[in-house]
């Protein structure tokens, strides 16, 4: 069981750099830290459903594009939003913190495929 792990680990950091081979390749890639534009994650507090949230944002914004929404580590989502939309948010009760989006890198592992 062991080395099928092992074995996992390495084909998904050969996988990871593979792609972010292919991403810089076509001009994609950002280097580690750079903010994505236009693209936050949004934590909403405990006690505070993040659909009212959601439901409350898209009725008053059009442009508001839902990417992902986070309920297992924490009460919140991901999305594109205008600065606009982005004040809004700051302004509710319900909303703990927002956080653009960045890009992240992995360390190559150890002896792993470079």
């Amino acid at each position: 069981m062991p080395k099928l792990i092992v074995h996992c680990v390495l084909l998904f950091s050969f996988v990871c750099f593979l792609v972010n081979d292919i991403l810089a390749a076509e001009g994609m890639a950002g280097k580690a830290g750079d903010l994505i534009e236009g693209s936050y994650i949004v934590k909403i507090k405990d006690g505070y459903s993040s659909e009212d949230v959601i439901s409350t944002l898209s009725a008053k914004f059009s442009c508001v594009k839902i990417m992902r929404r986070y309920t297992s580590v924490l009460n919140g989502f991901a999305a594109e939003l205008s600065p606009e939309a982005v004040s809004f948010l700051n302004g509710l009760d319900s909303v703990e913190y927002i956080e653009q989006d960045q890009v992240v890198s992995i360390q190559p592992i150890p002896g792993g495929p470079q």
